[in-house]
C-alpha cells in the first residue's frame, strides 16, 4: 500500500562514505584527488539509495495513507525509526499506547487494548523521524556494509578511470583481440561485491 510522503526536515548529509575512507582504501594521500572522489562519493550514495528501494540518511517526514481494505501493519518508508511524534487516524490524534513499531523494519502496529489490530480508518498520518546517521556525521549508525559498498563503488570508478566502459577484455599475444559488452544486454555498474553487501538492505515493492 502506497502513502504519500513529506519531508519535513531533509537530510543534510547523503554520502554513504567519506573521503578518506577511500584514500585508505587506494592507498591516496593528500587533497589531489579529494574533489572526484568525492563526486564519485555521492554518485555512489544516490545509485545505492536507486538500487535499494529507499533513502538511507535520517530524515523527519510526514506520511499519510488512505487505506481501501484493513490492513495488518504500516510500512514506514524512512527507517530505522528513531522517533514518532505523532500518528492521526481520522482526524484524532493516538496515544502512543495505541501504537508500536518495530524500530529496524519500519512496520507500525495498532493496538488495543495492548494487543495488535487491523489499522481501519480511512486516513492515516504519521510524523516521525528514521533512516541512519552517516559517516561524515558524529555517532554514525550507518551498517560498516552499506559504506563498505559505496567504498568498492568508488574505488572501482576511480580505478577504471580513463578506460573504455565498453572494453571487456582485450589480448595481444600473437593476434590481437579486443572484445566489448554488447550495449544490448545492459551493463551492471554496481561491483557483485557491493551488491552482495547491500542485498539485506534492499527493499523490493510488488
Amino acid at each position: 500500500m502506497s502513502s504519500i510522503l513529506t519531508t519535513i526536515t531533509p537530510a543534510t548529509v547523503t554520502a554513504l562514505t567519506d573521503v578518506p575512507s577511500v584514500q585508505a582504501e587506494l592507498g591516496l594521500t593528500g587533497q589531489t584527488e579529494a574533489g572526484y572522489l568525492r563526486g564519485q562519493i555521492a554518485q555512489a550514495s544516490a545509485a545505492i539509495s536507486s538500487w535499494c528501494g529507499r533513502a538511507f540518511a535520517q530524515e523527519t517526514v510526514r506520511e499519510v495513507w488512505r487505506p481501501d481494505r484493513c490492513v495488518e501493519s504500516l510500512s514506514l518508508a524512512r527507517f530505522p525509526v528513531t522517533n514518532i511524534a505523532s500518528v492521526v487516524e481520522d482526524g484524532t490524534t493516538l496515544a502512543s499506547s495505541d501504537y508500536e513499531v518495530d524500530p529496524d523494519s519500519g512496520l507500525l502496529y495498532r493496538l488495543i487494548s495492548d494487543e495488535r489490530t487491523a489499522w481501519r480508518a480511512r486516513k492515516i498520518t504519521v510524523q516521525y523521524t528514521g533512516g541512519y546517521i552517516l559517516p561524515e556525521q558524529a555517532n554514525r549508525t550507518l551498517p560498516h556494509d552499506v559504506q563498505r559498498a559505496c567504498i568498492l563503488m568508488v574505488s572501482a570508478a576511480y580505478l577504471a578511470k580513463g578506460r573504455d566502459p565498453m572494453l571487456r577484455s582485450e589480448s595481444a599475444q600473437d593476434v590481437g583481440q579486443v572484445s566489448y559488452l554488447d550495449p544490448r544486454t545492459g551493463m551492471e555498474a554496481m561491483p557483485p561485491q557491493a551488491a552482495a553487501l547491500l542485498q539485506p538492505y534492499r527493499v523490493l515493492t510488488v
